[in-house]
Formats: structure tokens, sequence, C-alpha cells
């Protein structure tokens, strides 16, 4: 039996302490010259969640590049692992480190088949994104405890001096209770 590999719709992804849910491109780049460009790529095959993405430095230099759950490359002086939970397979937890001083770069968890738990330091242009255990970190910008809902296919849209943000609900506010 084929499976063919389709672009995951409408995951969830845990970034931070905010979730970005309900849509398919979660964080968008957008150059000052118009191109987009998405932080993370989801794709299902035969129900399993398939996380493509890049993790650049400062300068837009490629540290390591996840591709549909394997990493492809990892630049000298960095390792990239990946994990399986409780005898899971494939492996579900992806992660950088700078061996330098054991500096966790970049980690991705795959929950299910619809939620992914990222954290990491991401260089998009001259943005800098660092999502913590505590907070999400854009440019200036500092964000915690957010529900974000979609929008037309993406959550976050950043550029070079400013971000678009989804449908935003606080976790925290009294009045959404059931968040």
């Amino acid at each position: 039996m084929v499976s063919e590999r389709v672009r995951a719709e409408r995951y969830n992804l845990d970034f931070g302490t905010n979730v970005i849910c309900n849509c398919s491109g979660t964080v968008v780049y957008k150059s000052s010259e118009g191109e987009e460009k998405e932080l993370f790529t989801l794709e299902k095959n035969a129900g399993e969640l398939l996380l493509t993405t890049e993790i650049r430095d400062e300068n837009g230099d490629l540290l390591a590049k996840l591709r549909r759950n394997s990493f492809v490359y990892a630049r000298e002086g960095f390792d990239a692992e990946t994990f399986y939970d409780l005898g899971r397979h494939p492996p579900d937890t992806f992660v950088l480190t700078r061996n330098e001083d054991g500096k966790e770069i970049f980690k991705a968890k795959i929950i299910d088949n619809m939620n992914i738990q990222v954290t990491g330091v991401f260089h998009m242009g001259s943005q800098k994104i660092e999502a913590t255990d505590d907070k999400l970190i854009i440019g200036t910008n500092e964000l915690r405890n957010n529900v974000i809902e979609g929008f037309s296919g993406g959550g976050l849209l950043i550029n070079e001096s400013s971000m678009s943000i989804g449908h935003v609900e606080s976790r925290n506010d009294p009045l959404n209770s059931e968040l």
C-alpha cells in the first residue's frame, strides 16, 4: 500500500508558552522583496506528522536542516540528534546542540499527529525569534500565554520591522477560562 505525502493542514504549534492553532503555516517570514518563507513545514504521511525546518545563525548561515523528521545536515561543531519517546517509532523528538558549550539551539517534539512543541533560536532575515519554555520573543516583542488562531493559513507573519498576529486570546484571561 502506497501512501502519499500531503501538506498537513490545521495543526497546532506550541511555540514558547503560546499556542498557534488551526493553521497550515504557523510562522511565515516576508522579506523586504515580498518573498515569503515558512519557518516550519509540516506534512502528513500515513498519519505521521513530518517536520521540515532550517536553523540558521544571525548571519543567515545554515546550522542544520531537519527534513521530514530526519536531520539531513548539521554544521561542524553541532550535534543533531533524534529520540524515541517510550519506544515509539518513528522518532518524535529532534534536538540540535552546540558542542562548544552544550547549549540546546533547537528542540522539536511531536506530541501527536496534530500537535508539535518547538523551542529554540531562529534567525529569518534581520529578525531573531527565540522560543523558550517561558516566552516567545520576536525582535523586541515578547509574547506569553496566548492562543493564536490562524488566519489565511498562518498564525504569525514576520517581516523586517514588524509582525502580524492571528486572532489572539490570553490563556490567563478569566473570560476565556475554557482555554
